[in-house]
């Protein structure tokens, strides 16, 4: 059986086998993108150039990631948090769909790391009127699963009328789901 020898790419210094034209993969895919099969590109996103903000030291900026996280929850149906976001047709305002620059324009830049981007109704869209930085203790009681009562005329979270009251929040839970009146919950 006699078959062909390998050939590899007639690079200087490559040992790749040829795919196309005497040359390899890597090098046919610069000739035919630049015009150089030597030509090396730095692997920075488009967006660093037009404001150099979305990528600093070679590393995405939180407020990047905010940016590209949050349209992924809502328009990649292979995203793991899809579900609870774009699934339930919580969409990202036109503004921001396709702009990081509005996007950072409208939020701004966070205020420490610790902070993360929150949408103040849960119900409602990605958009400047619904969103904000909030620290995880604010992102903590702003959920679908948390149970608001009205205290003083002000509609708070089971935790902060457990503060406010004095009663421990395992208590006015049990109490509310018993079928207490809110007022006699409340009670100490």
């Amino acid at each position: 059986m006699t078959g062909r020898p390998a050939v590899h790419c007639s690079i200087d210094g490559c040992a790749n086998p040829v795919a196309a034209r005497g040359m390899c993969t890597m090098h046919y895919k610069r000739v035919r993108k630049h015009g150089n099969p030597h030509h090396i590109t730095r692997k920075t996103p488009p967006m660093q150039r037009r404001h150099g903000h979305s990528w600093v030291g070679g590393k995405a900026t939180p407020e990047y990631n905010a940016w590209s996280s949050m349209k992924s929850r809502c328009n990649s149906p292979t995203a793991p948090q899809y579900k609870n976001y774009g699934a339930r047709g919580i969409t990202v305002c036109a503004r921001w769909a396709n702009s990081f620059e509005a996007f950072l324009d409208d939020m701004g830049e966070k205020p420490d790391l610790g902070y993360s981007l929150e949408r103040i109704d849960n119900n409602g869209n990605y958009e400047p009127s619904n969103c904000k930085w909030a620290t995880p203790h604010e992102q903590s009681r702003n959920r679908r699963t948390t149970n608001y009562v009205d205290v003083d005329g002000e509609r708070v979270c089971l935790t902060a009328a457990s503060q406010r009251t004095g009663i421990p929040r395992s208590t006015l839970r049990r109490r509310l789901a018993t079928g207490w009146p809110l007022e006699r919950a409340l009670q100490p």
